[in-house]
């Protein structure tokens, strides 16, 4: 062999063993010997060592679906991440994206959640989420950006990444929100204002809910090195890593101990210090960091953190006997329920958003075929609405008169579902509100509820209880006798007030249940049996009456619509 034969095919042979070097992993190579764990680790790898390489998208694929398969999260979150924002035009992302349906909460759902777990600082990030919005919204159609918590994040990523097209969207479906009367209305209206990120980021401290925790971590993450430093700051990050979704245990510790002295030993201060323990899993630091916090103090603000310390230490120590007695009182509540007839009264009470005392009374008989629902402002009728044996009435003390109706009304239908999310080991919480000509479906729903496993079953109460009192600052507080029955009392710190939210479950003498307090709400009076139950609703407003044939749904939704604004 010559020698520039000998070097051709030493080149060669360069180029197949560098081929050979970039080769991706191939799922089939590993599963066939049930080795998923070694694919996932190898196709990480890959992706991190050759994010440009030809077959990358391909790969991010394969890793999704493995990872999904073998239900680990971590590589489930990277692999959808990987696919969204590093490859957004590549055909394994289309496909990704065309298997949601159309207008698909999960997707919208899953693009809410990922703009939090990117870097906030970064414009890269803040380019790449735009620019997998707008190749989404190409596949879905517009009305995929409807949703106020995705608009929300894709305004502040697209001022970030200077998205003209994607802002100016967002700000104007923003703007029509802010003027609204709603929970979001207020986070909105400082996201927009002028103001530096500093002033909204105080203003911001005092509104909970994911929206307003994902403006706060993307302004903290706007300021430079000076201002992230005041203690000001440093408070607001503090509460953000605790009481932020996701939680960030490791920055709350080192944010606390960076803190100056003085500042550091605040009740309150020590308080989220014992929180951070506790969430961390060590249960004996916590209850060590908490009893040590004092409750003697010329502020009373701090008298009371200490009070609060207190009292979430003696909640860890003696958790287990009580969560016992709980479930077993949630378990007898919840029998009682399966076994009652269809027939219900409950009152609920909260103030609503000017501050006036509100009531509702709500009834419903399968026997009658009848709903009833009456609301109060301060005791005076404010609506009122009933349908009973083929016929409905209607009131609102706007128009300050009746309509009754030759026709049945219609039947609201609360949905709730719990569901134990397999990417990151939590739980999804959902509440609907859908109608119904057919009183049955109300009926049918309520069994569907109560057959969840994690209301309808102990063990999968057990479940949840255990996973609310493990992943935020909850403790059961002693079951105290009250007159009738029971109380079962939590509470829950509020990182904003040194007087904890209280939620309180109370059951009658007969272990069933007759109430549920949390915080301001409190529903009370719950009684299930026979007809008479709904004796207690209040007599029918009085006032003019209008007799109509056709029973009026769009004027019933419009007046609730009304209802629900200003609670």
């Amino acid at each position: 062999m010559n020698f520039p034969n000998l070097i051709i095919i030493f080149l060669i042979s360069l180029v197949f063993a560098k081929a050979e070097e970039n080769r991706i992993p191939f799922y089939e190579d590993y599963l066939k010997e049930s080795n998923g764990d070694g694919f996932l680790k190898e196709a990480r790898k890959f992706l991190e060592d050759n994010p440009d390489a030809v077959e990358a998208p391909r790969l991010a694929f394969d890793y999704l679906m493995v990872a999904k398969a073998s239900r680990e999260i971590e590589d489930l979150n990277n692999a959808t991440s990987k696919l969204l924002f590093n490859y957004p035009q590549s055909l394994p992302t289309m496909h990704f994206i065309s298997s949601f349906e159309k207008e698909s909460k999960v997707l919208t759902e899953l693009l809410v959640a990922k703009a939090a777990l990117g870097d906030l600082k970064s414009k890269d990030f803040a380019v790449s989420y735009c620019r997998s919005l707008i190749m989404i919204a190409r596949i879905q159609g517009p009305k995929f950006l409807a949703d106020s918590s995705l608009r929300i994040r894709a305004y502040l990523l697209a001022e970030k990444a200077e998205v003209e097209e994607i802002k100016k969207s967002a700000s104007k479906a923003l703007l029509l929100e802010s003027e609204k009367n709603s929970g979001i209305s207020k986070v909105v209206q400082i996201i927009l204002n002028e103001q530096t990120p500093i002033d909204k980021l105080l203003l911001l401290s005092k509104f909970s809910g994911k929206d307003a925790e994902f403006a706060t971590a993307y302004f903290l993450a706007q300021l430079n090195e000076e201002e992230r430093n005041s203690d000001q700051i440093k408070i607001i990050q503090l509460k953000q890593s605790l009481f932020g979704k996701p939680k960030n245990i490791e920055k709350a510790l080192s944010t606390i101990a960076g803190l100056p002295t003085k500042l550091g030993k605040q009740a309150d201060v020590q308080t989220f210090l014992g929180m951070a323990h506790y969430l961390d899993g060590k249960e004996d630091l916590a209850i060590k960091t908490l009893t040590n916090v004092s409750t003697k103090s010329n502020n009373e603000n701090m008298k009371k953190w200490g009070e609060t310390a207190q009292s979430f230490a003696n909640g860890i120590e003696f958790k287990e006997n009580r969560k016992k007695l709980l479930l077993d009182a949630l378990g007898n509540a919840f029998d009682q329920i399966g076994r009652s007839e269809n027939n219900l009264f409950a009152r609920i009470e909260w103030k609503n958003k000017k501050g006036e005392k509100t009531d509702a009374f709500i009834g419903i008989s399968e026997e009658k075929k009848q709903l009833e629902i009456q609301v109060e402002i301060d005791g005076k009728p404010f609506f009122a609405y009933q349908t009973i044996q083929g016929k409905s009435r209607l009131f609102s003390s706007k128009f300050d008169s009746s309509i009754s109706f030759n026709s049945p009304g219609i039947f609201t239908i609360p949905q709730i579902d719990i569901k134990r999310d397999i990417e990151s080991g939590g739980f999804s919480y959902t509440f609907n509100l859908n109608f119904s000509s057919d009183q049955e479906d109300l009926f049918e729903e309520g069994s569907r509820a109560m057959n969840n496993p994690y209301l309808g079953t102990a063990k999968g109460r057990e479940v949840l209880l255990n996973h609310l009192l493990t992943s935020r600052a909850l403790w059961i507080l002693p079951a105290k006798t009250v007159s009738g029955g029971t109380e079962y009392p939590l509470s829950l710190i509020d990182p904003e007030s040194p007087d904890p939210t209280k939620v309180i479950f109370i059951t009658g003498i007969g272990k069933n249940l007759t109430g549920i307090r949390v915080g301001n709400f409190n529903l009370t009076n719950l009684a299930i049996g026979k007809t008479n139950v709904l004796e207690n609703l209040p007599k029918w407003p009085s006032s003019e009456s209008e007799k109509v044939e056709k029973f009026d749904f769009p004027l019933f939704m419009k007046i609730l619509q009304n209802i629900l604004a200003s609670s």
